[in-house]
């Protein structure tokens, strides 16, 4: 095969929600496992191979409710994987979150010794995925969940964490969600308007060539990456009013207040671009998802409309030069909201959640 030659991505190998964005509205559940004994470990991995969503039948109307799985590096040592193979791993995944908190910016009050058990202590070693539609689908998708771990001696669930979308399919800080997430070659979605062609498979999944026309690096022996992708799991607390209070501190009027905040997201709430509604909010732009993706910063190469640090555009720069080539090094990002709402937005009657649930696909 040469190096422009593209392999067809083996769907049915592939883990749902490693290509494929969720449905709109959905509900799910995190169900986080200790592996206490090395055969209970195994014996659940048998067992999940048979329950895991493939990419291949991704949301189909008769399977409402998906699963899918990961393992941690330290889930990887207690189900035995030999010293040899774990070797191959990349060093990153092998240190684990924690260790890396400084290269990360998680210090003071994000230091690891604050994070919430079992966080950073090493006892998160599978993490089971659960996404439904609606609460009664999930109901059917926890007990498939709950069939293959809880008669097994030797596993712990050490976490669970329910998650959902708001009804606005907004973030916590009232901003439109889940915009222009890079589309991957063969996977069968079309790449947003403005980002250019989908990006290489091997940019997300292990096995595939890359940006690059290579084959990035892989676990070996090869099934222990082939068709797999690197996951940051990240639970975030969202200061919600405090960014409040920083907008009206540092603003003269609610229209400055927005525009602030515009600066500092890079788009508008209504998820309009700065780019192409520097001035104010543009709700129909924002909702047509063939326009509010529709841009580039080419008119824009100092960031005066839209500054270079703001998050849409380190996001994705898209042709920004300032960062050399932006095809490499993209992520996927699933966020989402859990916990209660945190009260009432000035002038709005939809309440907001405290917090923040990200999943990211990492390049390979």
């Amino acid at each position: 095969m040469t190096a422009t030659e593209a392999a067809p991505l083996q769907l049915d190998e592939i883990q749902g929600i490693v290509l494929r964005d969720r449905p709109s509205p959905y509900v799910g559940t995190y169900i986080l496992l200790r592996v206490d004994d090395p055969g209970a470990g195994r014996e659940l991995m048998g067992r999940l191979a048979e329950l895991v969503d493939s990419a291949a039948n991704w949301w189909q109307p008769d399977l409402p409710a998906l699963l899918n799985a990961g393992l941690t590096y330290r889930g990887l040592e207690a189900l035995q994987v030999s010293p040899v193979a774990l070797s191959t791993f990349p060093e990153e995944f092998r240190q684990g979150m924690a260790a890396r908190a400084e290269f990360i910016g998680d210090a003071g009050e994000s230091a690891p010794a604050r994070w919430e058990p079992p966080f950073g202590t090493g006892q998160v070693h599978v993490v089971l995925s659960l996404l439904a539609a609606d609460q009664e689908s999930l109901a059917v998708v926890l007990e498939r969940a709950r069939k293959a771990h809880a008669q097994l001696r030797g596993l712990q669930v050490v976490h669970r964490q329910d998650f959902y979308q708001l009804s606005s399919g907004r973030t916590s800080f009232g901003y439109k969600d889940g915009i222009g997430n890079p589309a991957i070659e063969g996977s069968g979605a079309e790449s947003p308007p403005g980002d250019g062609s989908v990006l290489k498979a091997g940019e997300f999944v292990l096995g595939y060539r890359d940006e690059t026309g290579n084959l990035p690096p892989m676990p070996q022996p090869a099934e222990l990456g082939r068709n797999g992708t690197f996951v940051a799991w990240r639970k975030l607390h969202t200061r919600v009013a405090a960014f409040r209070r920083y907008l009206h501190d540092n603003s003269g009027s609610p229209e400055e207040e927005s525009l602030l905040a515009a600066k500092i997201v890079g788009r508008w709430q209504s998820g309009a671009p700065l780019i192409l509604a520097p001035e104010h909010d543009d709700p129909a732009l924002g909702a047509d998802a063939q326009r509010n993706n529709g841009f580039r910063y080419e008119s824009d190469p100092h960031g005066a409309i839209c500054p270079h640090g703001a998050h849409a555009r380190r996001a994705n720069p898209r042709d920004s030069e300032i960062i050399g080539d932006i095809r490499l090094h993209h992520m996927i990002r699933r966020g989402t909201n859990y916990g209660p709402a945190s009260g009432r937005h000035p002038g709005r009657r939809r309440r907001r959640p405290w917090h923040r649930l990200r999943l990211h696909r990492l390049a390979p």
